[in-house]
């Protein structure tokens, strides 16, 4: 699962904002001076832009109710003071819309950022850096659903802006270039995506350290990827360096800590190192559960990743059940045809066929096929591992005439991957 953190957009005021503080101790001095200038500012002109400064730290440092509360104040105060339709909404619709994708209210994230999008049009500013600022938040919400041509539209889009009005080594850039790669990777364009994280990565290492709040989000992304094409090595010096540069930013308790030690327990299992897996994806469970709600996909990703342990230890039992506890936090947040359910779905089918449950696990596989290949594509990659397992239980079926034709189609998946250069 990618992680989602993005950049918060703060206001100038005349209070000495911290617009992008290096580590967690700054932070804790910035809110303590926008705690200050709230106190002493009353009905002060600059009330909003405050509120809306201090929920991007709460924000940034996890704080996301709290975040919330002074988002929809700040935008109560500019509807006042501006309107509906004013560009001085943009700055807390757009923060809302981050704020809402984060804690998977995705209806809620939507309506925030198509509003910021109409007002862009509508003050015909879609060439702007606020244009782009809306553009690519619609475009990330559209991707976390599952709609990732409509998402792609919009975050090459911002891109496009963002490179022209800010520069091509700005750090907005590099989370739109991190933004898209996740949209390449969903569709199996795995040479074109490690090359957006790649040119990402670059720009945030040559950043300020003030700078680097999406480093973290990036080396567990790019690090997926990796993890994708079988480069577990690799993988894993990212996810621990991912660990380090969260905790040194946000503290230990962060989410994106939490993400890091979920993936670097992931691939941990693939090494057999179940001890040090489980000790890892604990923490992350901890952190995730303290910070969402129970019934968040970042605690259905941490069931998965338990699943797998388990299932690797063979343990099915145990398994399925962590991995039906997933499905029920997935329904809750996405259609019954978003790539999560399917990808769970698959996995339910490995645990059957595992326990010798045929029928059900054949079910599986074709609903879980009726799922990915709409989502991601007859031909995309991600298909690969479905598609072996599935042929696998139909020869043990017996079934050999559509094992052969799922046989076929991975073998052309990995031909077409190699002539693409994803391999």
């Amino acid at each position: 699962m990618a992680v989602i953190f993005a950049v918060v957009i703060l206001e100038w005021t005349g209070i000495a904002p911290i617009a992008a503080p290096a580590a967690q101790q700054d932070y804790e001095a910035a809110e303590a001076k926008y705690t200050a200038a709230l106190a002493a500012c009353g009905n002060c002109p600059e009330l909003a832009a405050i509120l809306n400064n201090l929920g991007g730290l709460y924000y940034t440092t996890g704080r996301y109710a709290e975040a919330g509360v002074l988002y929809q104040r700040a935008l109560g105060l500019r509807e006042v003071q501006a309107g509906t339709m004013a560009l001085a909404l943009l700055p807390p619709l757009n923060n809302l819309a981050l704020l809402y994708r984060e804690t998977a209210d995705y209806a809620h994230a939507r309506q925030y950022a198509e509003r910021a999008v109409s007002i862009v049009d509508l003050n015909q500013s879609a060439e702007s850096a606020d244009g782009a600022v809306s553009f690519a938040n619609l475009g990330a919400i559209l991707e976390v659903q599952g709609e990732i041509g409509e998402a792609k539209k919009w975050l090459e889009r911002a891109l496009a802006i963002r490179e022209r009005v800010l520069g091509v080594s700005h750090v907005l850039v590099a989370e739109t270039l991190s933004d898209l790669a996740l949209a390449y990777r969903q569709e199996g364009k795995l040479k074109e995506a490690a090359e957006h994280y790649q040119r990402a990565l670059a720009i945030y290492e040559a950043s300020a350290d003030a700078k680097k709040r999406n480093l973290p989000s990036v080396l567990n992304n790019l690090g997926q990827l990796l993890v994708q094409q079988g480069r577990l090595k690799e993988a894993e010096t990212l996810f621990r360096r991912a660990i380090a540069e969260s905790q040194r930013q946000f503290g230990p308790q962060h989410p994106n800590v939490a993400a890091a030690l979920a993936n670097l327990a992931n691939v941990l299992g693939s090494h057999r190192k179940y001890s040090e897996a489980e000790e890892l994806l604990h923490r992350a469970e901890e952190i995730d559960r303290c910070s969402f709600s129970a019934e968040h996909p970042r605690i259905a990703y941490d069931l998965s990743v338990e699943a797998a342990l388990l299932f690797d230890r063979k343990q099915y039992a145990r398994a399925e059940t962590v991995l039906s506890d997933a499905m029920a936090i997935l329904l809750k947040s996405f259609p019954a045809t978003h790539p999560q359910i399917g990808k769970v779905t698959a996995d339910l089918a490995e645990v059957y066929f595992r326990q010798n449950r045929m029928v059900e696990a054949e079910s599986a596989f074709a609903k879980a096929l009726a799922i990915l290949e709409p989502a991601w594509g007859p031909e995309n990659p991600l298909l690969v591992p479905t598609l072996q397992d599935y042929a696998l239980l139909l020869r043990a079926r017996q079934d050999y005439a559509k094992a052969a034709s799922l046989d076929a189609r991975v073998m052309k998946i990995r031909v077409t991957q190699t002539l693409r250069g994803n391999v």
